[in-house]
């Protein structure tokens, strides 16, 4: 399975400060960092991850204060480019 269009991908380790942390004092370990432009993007994104067998974390805007969307040597698909995230229950 080819990477998704209209998908970006980060793997520059230095780039990865900004989603390997939130707003607590805990640090996480990103293999890389996925940012769908569009919600077709993502579900691409998602199937191409699921296709390597990637751990994947789900980030939003990094707010949190708990470390729960931190990622443990897995990949992160940040949804920054994202303005609402639709499910169709039916199409799972």
């Amino acid at each position: 399975m080819d990477f998704p269009e209209n998908c970006k991908i980060v793997d520059d380790g230095n780039l990865f400060q900004k989603y390997e942390s939130d707003e607590s004092w805990l640090r996480g370990s990103a293999k890389c960092i996925l940012i769908p432009q569009d919600p077709e993007a993502a579900g691409a994104a998602l199937r191409w991850a699921a296709s390597r067998n990637l751990d994947l974390v789900l980030r939003g805007a990094g707010t949190g204060m708990v470390g729960g969307a931190l990622p443990q040597n897995s990949a992160v698909m940040s949804f920054e480019h994202l303005d609402a995230i639709h499910v169709d229950p039916e199409g799972m």
